[in-house]
Formats: structure tokens, sequence, C-alpha cells
């Protein structure tokens, strides 16, 4: 089973566990039983320490000991009851499924989403029938949440008692998903990939699951139009920057052939794309550039991202990032990954589009290429001649291919040199690099494809999009809806622009 984990550790408090029935939080390093008071105390403590006024009748528990609060919060929210005759038994050792059943209460009381539970099943533990039934949905979640992990002879062991170790290992676990669920803040509530990202995340930064992943190894790959940033407004953003340097540019002077490429994309910019045009608009880019430093396209770039994204209203073209993808970034970095965008795109131009809104390194970029040269070089070749201080490096007009499917693995072994454990895509360009990911992978692998399914807030086609679900799912490929996962695309105020094809 997965494991979570979090970001903060549980500290362990200084006191003597003689006074009577005080305990403290589970300290970290003992192998001790954990107490229901101390659960109490460690959930107490998280909020702020709160006193309430509830009129706490447990015989059991000294009105004013020091752990009194802990334990009338914890009832007054109804995250814990009696044990029967009024007792409540603050230093009963605490069984896995106690712990899980407070856990679940204490996460709806946060507001947290627990619909995990609904479709986890426990039914194949060995020892799925030793257990309370009043626990099952509290279990169901923690099981599939990753807080629970699987005892030896897989067992569930919902009986079991917890140590404090073991508690204080499971409550930094639910930390990781308090804060894990604070990153993806633009995913729909019970989104799916989301509960699976967030669980595997948890299984792979444990150091003590089986799951663990090395920082070292923990390497993300995503493609960038339609996976991270919308390519449908009218056209990718590759596209429309070669347009308005070829047709708007007042220093530059298409030649006839790249002048019909770029109006080729205009005509048909609302329809079906035209076959062959992402080799035709490429190749005819590769040669409006030549002469320009790659820093003179980066600001000529910049400058375009100011330009309103034809398809919406209230959003620049720089701005056409999907807020959910780019906090997915985010929660992969916050947990150590090294995240890579490996497009079709000519990688200057995304390293000036991610340059700010991601801060993905340049080096980390790595997408289809055009051929470069020194200004003193001229005919020489590459072996034949050394750079000179008067140099600069500028396009020379060639283009190497599209770095698309099978490209697209071929240079994340050259570039990346290894084998990544995420990947997410969105078109058939993207299978491979999605496929290689999982394929014989030694570590806990996941990739996933966007469908572009929503025809209200993007401009998508449902209908072409989840046709295509049942052949990803054959491949191990999962599948992010924009549909119903993304509770916002873009920034608020921002609106599709139904009038634009009419223009």
């Amino acid at each position: 089973m997965r494991r979570v984990t979090g970001l903060f550790l549980t500290i362990a408090l200084a006191f003597s566990l003689a006074m009577p029935v005080w305990a403290a939080e589970p300290d970290p390093a003992s192998a001790a039983p954990a107490t229901r008071a101390m659960l109490c105390a460690a959930l107490w403590e998280r909020e702020g320490s709160p006193v309430v006024n509830y009129l706490m009748t447990f015989t059991d528990v000294d009105q004013n000991a020091d752990n009194a609060e802990a334990i009338r919060w914890a009832a007054a929210e109804k995250l814990v009851g009696g044990v029967g005759d009024g007792r409540f038994c603050p230093d009963g050792a605490l069984d896995r499924e106690q712990l899980a059943v407070i856990l679940y209460r204490y996460a709806k009381y946060r507001g947290m989403d627990v619909s995990v539970g609904e479709d986890t099943n426990i039914l194949s533990y060995t020892d799925f029938l030793e257990r309370s039934d009043w626990a099952v949905p509290a279990l169901q979640w923690a099981v599939g949440s990753g807080l629970l992990d699987t005892k030896d002879g897989g067992r569930l062991g919902a009986r079991d008692t917890v140590t404090q170790a073991g508690t204080a290992a499971v409550l930094e676990r639910f930390d990781g998903i308090t804060i894990h669920a604070g990153l993806l803040q633009s995913w729909t509530e019970g989104s799916e990939p989301k509960t699976i990202l967030t669980a595997y995340m948890a299984a792979i930064t444990d150091p003590d699951s089986a799951d663990y992943i090395p920082v070292e190894d923990r390497i993300a790959v995503f493609d960038l139009d339609g996976t991270l940033m919308c390519e449908t407004y009218p056209r990718c953003f590759e596209y429309m920057v070669f347009v308005d340097y070829a047709l708007n540019n007042p220093n530059y002077t298409p030649t006839d052939e790249i002048r019909a490429v770029a109006q080729e994309i205009i005509d048909t910019r609302w329809q079906e794309k035209p076959s062959g045009i992402s080799t035709r608009q490429a190749a005819a880019a590769a040669i409006a550039y030549k002469g320009m430093t790659p820093a003179e396209l980066e600001a000529y770039v910049t400058g375009f991202m100011n330009s309103d994204a034809e398809g919406f209203t209230g959003l620049k073209r720089g701005e056409a990032f999907y807020q959910p993808m780019v906090e997915l970034v985010r929660f992969l970095e916050a947990n150590d990954f090294t995240v890579y965008i490996v497009t079709a795109t000519e990688r200057n131009i995304v390293r000036a589009l991610v340059k700010d809104t991601l801060g993905i390194p340049p080096a980390h970029v790595i997408g289809t290429e055009y051929g470069y040269t020194a200004t003193g070089q001229g005919d020489t070749e590459d072996g034949d001649y050394t750079f000179q201080p008067a140099d600069q490096v500028v396009f020379d007009g060639s283009y190497y291919g599209e770095n698309a499917k099978m490209s697209k693995v071929d240079a994340i072994v050259r570039e990346i040199g290894q084998q990544p454990v995420l990947a997410f895509g969105n078109s058939s360009g993207d299978v491979a690099m999605c496929e290689y990911t999982v394929a014989n992978n030694p570590y806990y692998s996941l990739s996933y494809i966007v469908l572009a399914d929503d025809e209200e807030r993007e401009w998508g086609d449902a209908e072409s999009a989840w046709a295509k679900i049942e052949g990803y799912t054959r491949l191990g490929i999962g599948t992010i809806s924009m549909r119903n996962d993304f509770a916002m695309i873009y920034g608020p105020g921002v609106e599709k622009n139904i009038d634009a094809p009419n223009r």
C-alpha cells in the first residue's frame, strides 16, 4: 500500500510520563505504545491549542490535568468519544483503527477531501474481518490516502497497537496531505488524478516506503502546448509568434514562401490543423529567424507574450498557462523533483515563455532545434572553425526536425540521461514519452495525457478527447480531464471568446 509523507516533522514534548493522566505528543523515537490522549494533544496543538466551552463528563479525566483541554476540544468537535461507562481512557493504548477513525474525523473537520475512501478496496487484506464495522469508512480512507501501510503477511492490522514512533510517522504523512492539497488549489475537489498524484508523492518521498525514490532520481517531464499552456487560441504560441514576425514586423521582409506559410496558418487557424503544417511552420520559421541571436528571438517572443490571446477575453498570450498544471509543477518542485519541458516547440521560444511563469532553467528545456553558426564562420564547417572574440552565435536557417513522438524519447536519453518517473503530455506526439516513462521503470512511475475536453471554458472537443481514453488506458497512461479535473483553467476574469472565429 502507498504511504504518505509530509514536510513537517512531529516534535516530541519533554514532559514526565509519571504525571497522572498526562500524555505528551507521540515521541517519534519511542517504541512505547501511543495513547488516546497523545493523539488528542497532537491534533489540539495543530489547531493552535484552542480553549472551548464544553462540559466534559469523562470520569477518568482530571479536569485540571495538563491534557484536559486537548481532550475537551477533541470531544467538543466530535473527534473522539468515550469507551463506555463514562470513561475516556486517556492512557489507553491506541490501535490502528482508532487512529484511522480519529484522523478521518479530523480531516473532515479541516474540510479535507476524504472521497478517496469511497473507492478504496480493503477486502484483500488477510485479516479484513478483524476490525470494527464503525471503522470501515475511516480505514478505507486511511489506506486509500496512504496513511496506513500494509503489515507483514498482507495484514491490515486494524486492532494492532500503534507505537509512538508509528503515530508520529502517520501524523507526518497527514501533514503532508494537508500541505499537498494546499498546493493544488485549482484542481477540482475529489479529482482522481489529484488524489492519485498526492498519494504518489507521499509514497515516493517516504524513506520507509517500498516506493521511495531518491531525490536524484525524481525526474518529471512535461510537454508544453496543450499540456502546460493553451494551444487553441487559435493556434499554439509558436505558430502565432512566427506569423507576427513574418507578417507584422516592419524590420523583416518575408520571402513568398515564408509569407505563404504564415498566411496558411492565418487562413486555417479556426479549422482543423492542415496536414504537415508543423513541419512547414518550423522550417519556415528557421529561415525567418536566420541571422538572429537567441537573445534577439527571446526579446521578440517576450514582446509578443503581451499580445491578447485571440480566443479569450482577459488573457494575454504569455498568461495562457493552465493554472492547475502550473500548480502541479510547483507541487513537484516542493518535493525535490527536477522538472524538464520536452516539447515540439523550438526550445529558445519555450525558454522565454517559461522563464517567469515556471522558472524552469534553460538547460531543462528540450525542444525542436534550429541550427546555429558564428557570425564570422561563413561556409567553414563547425569542425574546422574556432569561435572568435568578435563572434556572435546566430541561427543559420536550418531545421533539425520536429521533437515529437520517438524523438522525445531520444532527446530524454541524450539530454537527461535518466528515465523519468512522471510524464505529462496531451497528444499522440507525447505517447512515446509517456509510455517510455512507465515501461519497465524500476521506480513507481506515472504518466498522464491532458484531455482538451472543455468546450465551455476552452476550445476543446470532448467527443474526440474521450474517444482516445481507452487507447491510453491500454498503454497504462492516465488521463486528466480539463472539464472535470480543473476547477479553474486560467486566472479569474478569463472567458472564452466565442465570437473570435467570426472576426
